[in-house]
Order: C-alpha cells, then structure tokens, then sequence
C-alpha cells in the first residue's frame, strides 16, 4: 500500500474498525528540508477498535522500504540552453512510480538549469524497484524557458548503500545502483519539434546492456502492477463548434479506454505553447503517445476551463486516430460540455461501436530533420507539404503546418509523422503552398530515419522553393533518395508532343498543366509552356513539342492528366493525343519507350461534359532504337527495357549485351543431416530456352547449403520468357576445398525449396522441392532432378500499377451546401480535390466552375458534375478558395459527393468557416467522411 499523506479506515466487521497511522515528521516546505510540497508515507502500525475502544495495536512490516532517490538533471552546453520555467520530473520503476515531483531544491546551485550545469536532487519515495522510464516536464515560464536537456541520471540511495558505501566517502556514487537518460534534445515551442513534455527510456542500468531509446512507439514500459504495455502515437483533431461562446480556453483533456478498462492515461489537449485554447470554429490537431490499445470502447472527454455563466465549450466533432494499429474512431459529438449549457457536464464518456470506427493499412513512424537554409530571409511562414515515393507505393501528401520558429532561417526541425508503409524510398516530394507572408523558402536538406528498419535517408536540395528565386522558380520539388551516398532514383529526360484537334475553335490560350503517373510515381505539375520551336502553343491542327530536361525517372506509365486553368480570352481547347518520349542519353545503352494517350475531347466548360481536366490511361507503349525500328509487343517492350537497366549496372562481372539477372533463392531443410559440403549447380528452362549452368560454390570460409540456410545467388543468362522447369544437381568438389565436415554428411543434400525471380515480368516462380540429392544416386536419392514451379507469385507493385492504367474514369456530383449565417455567401474561386482510400489516388485540384451562375449564396445548394478517375470509396476532401473578389469569406455547411456510376453517397460535414479572418483564418478545410 502506498499512499500520499491520508487517513483509511476499512470496516471488518459489525462496528470493527482498522486506523493505518502514516508518520510523517517531514517538512513540506519550498524552502526547509529537501524543499519538497509532497511527501510519499508508509504505514507504521494499525490500530483496532471496537466501539470506539481500542482492542489491538500493532507494528506491521510495509511490503516497500522508504528509499532516497538522488537525481541529477544535466543540462547540455548550447547557447541559451538554460531554462528560468519549473521542472517537473516522474520515475517509472516495476513497482510503481514516483508521481509527478516538482524539481524545486538543486543541492549543487542556487539558480538552477543553467547552461552546462549539473543539478542534483533528492527525492524520498517507496522503493520503485529498477527503474526504466522518466517523464520530465517544464511549464514554459520564465523570461528564457527554453531548455536544452542533456542527460538525467538516477542513483538509489538506500540506508544500506550509505552506511557501507558512502559512509567513508560522503557525495560518491560510483558504486551505487545507477540510472542514465541519455536525453540531447530540446523541450521548447521554438527548437526541435516544439515539446515540453518528453518521455526517455534508460541507457543503462548497471550490470545490464540497454540502449537509451527516446520514447516513441511500440516502446514497452512498465505500468502499475507490473504489468507490460506498449506506447503508440495518438492523433486526435478536435472540431470546435462556430456558435458564439463555443470556444475554450481550457485546459481540455482526452482519456481513451479499452477493454478491461485499459486506458491511454489523462492528457491535456495542450499546443506548442502548453495552452488548449479552442476557439469558436477552429479546427486542431494534437499528439501523444499513450498505452497500446486494440479495440477502444469508450473516450472520455472534459473540460476543466473555469467558466462564467456566459461561457462553455461546445465540441462539434472528434477524431482519434491510432495511425501504427491502423484504426480510426470518428464521433459526431455537437454536445457541450459546460456547467451552465446543455445538460451541465463538463466531462462525457462517448461510448463507441463499430459503426464510430473505420480501418486502414497500418502506418509507420518517420523521424524527419528538414533543415532551412542560413541565407539571409530563408525562412518560410508557409505551410509545407510533404510526399514520400518507394518501391511499395507512394504516401499521402501531407501538411506540416507552421508552428513557432518552424521552417525559419538556420534552424534545423526534427519532426515525426505516421505515414504510409512505402518500402525503401526512392524519392521525397516537398513544396510549400505559398499562403504567408514569407512565400520564399530556402530547404538546404531532408533527412529521413524509417524507425522500424532504422533506415537512413537523405535528400539534397540547396535551394529556393519561390516562384521568384532560385534556379527552377517552383513551389515544390522532387528530390531523389540517398543511402549512404548513393542516389536511388536517376534523372531522365522527356520529350512531350500534344496534338491540337482540327476542328472550329479548338485553340486556346489558356495555361495547360499535364502530370504524369508511372512505376516510381508521379511527375507533380508540369506547365506547358514554352515549345521547341518557341511558337505559340495549343493552336488548330498543331503538334506541340515540349523537353523537359531533367526529371527524375518515372519508369513505365500508366496514364496522364491534363488540364487548363480556364484563362485567356479564349480558353476553351480540344485536345486530341499526347505522347511522353524517353529521350536516349548519348553513351548509355538505352532504349527509347514511346506512350501514347488518346484524349479526342474538349477541355471547356461549354463543351462536351463540361470538364476543365481529363484523366487518360495510356493506349499505346512502343520502344524504338538509335536508328528507329519499332518495338509494339508487350514481353518485348518489358525485356529490352529491363536488359537497357541491367546494362548500366557495373557491379555484375559476366554481363554481356543481351542478357538479364534471374535472382534465385535456394532454401536447404530443416531435417537432420540436410547440410552438405558439396557443390550444387541449377540450370533454368523456360518458354525461349535453357539458361547456362550456375554453379553452387561451397567454400571453406563461407559455407552455403547448412541446415535451414536461405542462400541467394544470380544468374547472368538471355532472355527465357515464362519459366517452366529447373533442373538441379549436386556435385562433389576438390578435397583440399572441401568444407571440414564428417565424411558422412559430405555426399547428400536435402533441398526444402527454391524459388525464380524473372526480373522482366517480375514475376516470381516457387518450385517446392523437398528432396535428397546424393553424389551415389540410390532408390531413394538422385544426383539431379527436373522440378516444375508450383506457383507463380505477381508483382504486388507491377499489379498496382496495372490497376491504375485500367481504370475508369467516373462523373461525381458535387452537391455544396453553404450556410445559413451572416454573411456565409462568397463570389471567391472554389476548388476541390477528392482522396481514395488508396495512398496517391486523387482526381486532382479540380475547379468548381459554371458560366454564367452566381455561385455559394447564403442558404443555396449548389451542384457540380465532375469527371475523375474511379475512387472507389472517398477517405477526406480539400475543399478551398483562392480570397478572391470582394466578399471571399464563406461559411460552408457541408458537402455530398455521389458516384454517378453506383451512386454511392459520401457526406462531409463542415459546418465552419474557410476565411483568412473568421475561424482558424485558413482558406482551405481537410473533411474526413462523415457516413
């Protein structure tokens, strides 16, 4: 039993009572003794009474000692390290933990956290047992709060321990248990990623190896009762209700609880600035980590804000988000919680049901430093977006938003995000959406450290992101990326012809954008500027052709999207075909791979259906050679392109014009004796022929083929077109090379499994082999044996791929419903972009136009019909404006999106203001699905 300084009576009996006597004789002072507020008790003895008649009094023997706890804060040697705000510290131990104390009396300084100081202090608590975790905290008070943390390290000072090991050396604590956190980090709202409030698991713990991990997801630590738990990222938004007196100054915290009760702990809604503060109408996020919990049945919400009659909190929706478990839980609350609104409580339990929860693809943790260049106005007020491409797909775009000293010159900003599992990177999308004040960004570079493979990633720019500066005048750029100095994905160059139709006023003068989607993703926004022969562009019956110079290689296509922004006097445009040429780079072995994309339609608001963008697969892929013979079958087009890459690789010794690399695992078995010390080779049959031997070299210094061994190996052999048989054998080798083994186990072999990769279809072939192969063939073993795959395994990638250039595209009905408010009306430029539930699926930043239709008045419904490709299920939407014309501010009720094709409805309630002065003053809104 631990309690804090109180008095328990438990009834046994009729009128039987226990009294627990809790000595103290300890100052709770800021000034005498340890200087401590709070003291932790253990009972001394009961008393019994009954009738008020003492019966019994005895000692007991408490379940923990008292011990003395000596804490050292070591506080790092930076410029301005130091700290005038109050700490708060917590241990965690097997046993419990300390709660959370005050760090008010340093026993080595007066003036406390100072820049390269070492403050120690004292601290009397029940004996926690090893101690594995710290919290550690400041209230960001102060004239300089900001404080850079170096290490914390922990010593149990027990009354043993002193009396046997300090008693000849007092202050020495070599020879004690010790604790070290290493910590080297930040806890400020304007360095790092803007945290107060930081968790670090210990280094070391004498006589035991532990590395010293920040505190981040899937860290198991021990809670109460011994009991083990992990921690994960929790992402919650809290949507504030556009009423008057709606907001909060809070604080406002969130408890999540699970089954059997398991909770995430209280936590306080709190942003950089450890203030809640949710005003009227706003939107904001928030993240933490808490307990690990699968299925949460219940979130418990309060508001702890002192209030005024007048005043309350009125929370209109609720997302929490566990990214790493995949599950999202949405509550449409529209409650308040307010002592004097509503039904007058300040706290709510939301139960929840299947129907509040909604599933994805487990997200990873990604440690991302973006550094800002030092150059004179690097800094950005821009709100940055970010996109990761890899070998297993592409991420969502996302939003780091512009908090404190974020993205500003020379700072250097350590943040982490829950995106998409992408497998490695390739390449890294960054751009800014130019909306601040300070629309020119200088990014020196990214790095990225995927947390669960520890994988390093680095991505170099050193350069404007402006439409003014720098040498590619662009919001965004695609930067490839590095490992260990070597870049993964190589630039390329395209040559892009449009053909114009010939038809009565097909031309236009508008600007025209045109993004491209292959293998290694997509090409972001290209304008269509500037033609070879510097004439005018998009004219009747003309073919157009663009270079683009430098790209990073997007590998095979899968389809385009094309479109205009509707200005100029005459914007409207037909557009019949595009082509996308992969220019041959002189001195590489390469080929050029020709797209073709049928389009035979008007990019106009008066013409055909109406659409200003079309989204077109690719009809026609064809390769052709430095003296223009043509290439159209598909098995073809797939190898040369892949014996081109092979080619160019300059770590393979045998390669030769022609040919390809088959990877080929071999998985030995499981079963006793399966190990051989001979040498194997396999040969590969397939539809155009037999590969050459490989030989299966057993070495004395690097043994292959051992017991339940995986071993991979290549083979350099011409294109076999689909793969039908292996043929495999076992060989005996030179004594002097043999591999020092029983004579008995040296002749046979035992061959689980084996499997084919073609590197053209990219297909993979299983063969299951489950045999003994033996240099003496008998009835039971052969020397060599002719094995058929078992199965084929497809791409997952090359699928994905396939499915986005086969799909449709579908008309959807916008129906825009804007409010009933004052002033709700707006006669700004709307656009919309719908998101899949597939990462990088979008139909674009689409344009809400129709001519000649006052559009978005107070109260009206609006209806849009729009063309993009198939969705299949719509996550979220962007809805902005661009803060145009004389009245922009709108009030937006809530938006239904129907599938023409199915007629599938999704629902997207806003009930907020998109303004630059009403609200969260942003003139855009992120809406997640409602239905």
């Amino acid at each position: 039993m631990k309690p804090f300084l109180q008095h328990q009576t438990t009834k046994l009996e009729p009128q039987v009572f226990v009294t627990y006597v809790f000595p103290c004789n300890k100052w709770l002072s800021c000034n005498m003794d340890q200087a401590a507020l709070e003291r932790e008790l253990i009972p001394s003895h009961i008393i019994q009474d009954q009738n008020g008649k003492i019966q019994l009094e005895k000692q007991i023997t408490p379940k923990w000692l008292m011990n003395t706890y000596e804490v050292r804060i070591i506080t790092g040697n930076k410029t301005f390290a130091g700290t005038d705000a109050s700490v708060y510290l917590t241990l965690y131990g097997v046993n419990g933990d300390s709660g959370e104390r005050k760090l008010t009396k340093s026993l080595t300084h007066r003036n406390k956290f100072e820049r390269g100081q070492t403050d120690i202090f004292q601290m009397e608590i029940v004996d926690l047992g090893k101690i594995n975790k710290v919290r550690i905290r400041h209230d960001n008070t102060g004239v300089n709060p900001s404080w850079y943390l170096s290490k914390i390290e922990v010593f149990n000072i027990t009354k043993s321990q002193i009396s046997n090991v300090l008693k000849d050396r007092p202050g020495d604590t070599h020879h004690l248990v010790n604790y070290t956190f290493n910590c080297e980090v930040w806890l400020s709202t304007e360095h790092d990623d803007g945290v107060l409030d930081r968790f670090f698991t210990a280094e070391s713990i004498k006589g035991h190896d532990s590395p010293a991990v920040v505190l981040n997801d899937s860290t198991p630590v021990q809670s109460k009762g011994n009991k083990l738990f992990e921690t994960v990222p929790y992402l919650v938004t809290v949507i504030t209700g556009s009423d008057k007196k709606a907001g909060t100054p809070g604080p406002v915290w969130i408890c999540c609880v699970g089954n059997n009760r398991q909770n995430s702990e209280k936590f306080i809604l709190s942003d950089c600035y450890n203030r809640t503060v949710l005003k009227r109408g706003t939107t904001k996020h928030f993240r933490f980590f808490g307990a690990k919990i699968n299925d949460m049945t219940e979130i418990q919400v309060g508001n702890d804000a002192p209030e005024s009659p007048s005043m309350g909190w009125f929370m209109q929706s609720l997302y929490v988000s566990l990214p790493t478990l995949g599950k999202l839980y949405l509550v449409d609350f529209k409650e308040w919680l307010s002592a004097n609104r509503g039904d007058k409580k300040r706290v709510c339990n939301i139960k929840l049901s299947d129907r509040n929860v909604f599933t994805f693809k487990e997200k990873v943790t990604y440690h991302l430093k973006i550094s800002t260049a030092s150059d004179d106005k690097a800094g950005t007020d821009c709100c940055v977006n970010l996109q990761l491409f890899g070998t297993d797909g592409v991420t969502n775009s996302y939003l780091l938003e512009k908090i404190s000293n974020r993205f500003s010159q020379g700072i250097t900003d350590n943040i982490s995000l829950e995106m998409e599992n992408v497998g490695k990177l390739l390449k890294m999308r960054i751009g800014h959406d130019n909306q601040g004040k300070n629309r020119h960004w200088k990014l020196n570079y990214v790095e990225i450290t995927v947390t669960s493979t520890n994988q390093l990633y680095r991505f170099v720019y050193d350069d404007w992101l402006s439409l003014t500066l720098g040498k590619r005048k662009s919001l965004f750029v695609d930067l490839p990326a590095m490992i260990n100095d070597t870049v993964q994905l190589k630039e390329t160059c395209l040559d892009i012809f449009v053909k114009t139709g010939n038809i009565p006023a097909s031309s236009t003068d508008a600007n025209v954008y045109i993004q491209l989607y292959g293998e290694y993703g997509d090409s972001g926004e290209i304008l269509l500027k500037q033609t070879v022969s510097n004439q005018k562009p998009f004219q009747n019956n003309s073919i157009d052709h663009f270079k683009i110079s430098s790209i990073l290689k997007l590998g095979n296509l899968a389809r385009c999207r094309i479109w205009h922004d509707n200005k100029g006097s005459s914007p409207n445009w037909y557009c019949e075909w595009i082509e996308v040429k992969e220019i041959i780079v002189p001195g590489k072995r390469n080929l050029a791979c020709h797209w073709k994309f049928g389009c035979n339609k008007w990019l106009s608001l008066s013409n055909d259906n109406k659409q200003l963008m079309r989204d077109i697969p690719c009809s026609e892929v064809y390769l052709s050679d430095s003296k223009g013979r043509r290439i159209n079958d598909q098995e073809s087009i797939e190898t040369m392109l892949t014996i081109a890459n092979t080619m160019n690789l300059s770590d393979l010794k045998d390669n030769s014009e022609g040919k390809l690399v088959y990877e080929i695992v071999i998985q030995t078995g499981n079963v006793k004796d399966s190990s051989t010390t001979c040498d194997a080779w396999i040969i590969i049959e397939g539809k155009h022929g037999r590969s050459p031997k490989l030989e299966l070299i057993n070495q004395i210094e690097n043994p292959i083929l051992q017991i339940n061994q995986t071993n991979t190996f290549q083979l350099s052999s011409f294109p076999l077109g689909d793969i039908e048989t292996i043929r495999l054998g076992i060989q005996e080798r030179n004594d002097n090379k043999q591999v020092n083994q029983p004579e008995n186990q040296l002749q046979k072999w035992f061959c689980e499994k084996i499997s084919v990769r073609d590197p053209a279809s990219k297909r993979t072939y299983i063969f299951t082999i489950n045999q003994w192969l033996s240099i003496i063939p008998n009835s039971s073993m052969k020397k060599d044996i002719l094995v058929s795959y078992g199965k084929i395994i497809e791409d997952p990638y090359k699928q994905a791929f396939n499915e986005l250039k086969n799909k449709q595209t579908v008309m959807y009905k916008v129906s825009i419903y804007t409010g009933t408010k004052g002033c709700a009306n707006t006669d700004a430029n709307i656009f919309i972009t719908m998101f899949s539930t597939k990462p990088g699926l979008n139909s674009g930043r689409i344009a809400l136009k129709r001519e000649n239709r006052s559009l978005c008045d107070r109260r009206q419904l609006d209806e849009f019909l729009v063309e993009s490709i198939d969705l299949e299920f719509i996550e979220r939407i962007l809805i902005e404006h661009d803060n145009t014309g004389v009245s922009p501010d709108w009030y937006l009720d809530k938006i239904l999106i129907t599938n023409q094709t199915n007629n599938q409805v999704h629902i997207f309630e806003c009930n907020q203001w998109i303004s630059k002065k009403k609200g969260d003053c942003k003139l855009w809104k992120q809406l997640l699905v409602s239905n």
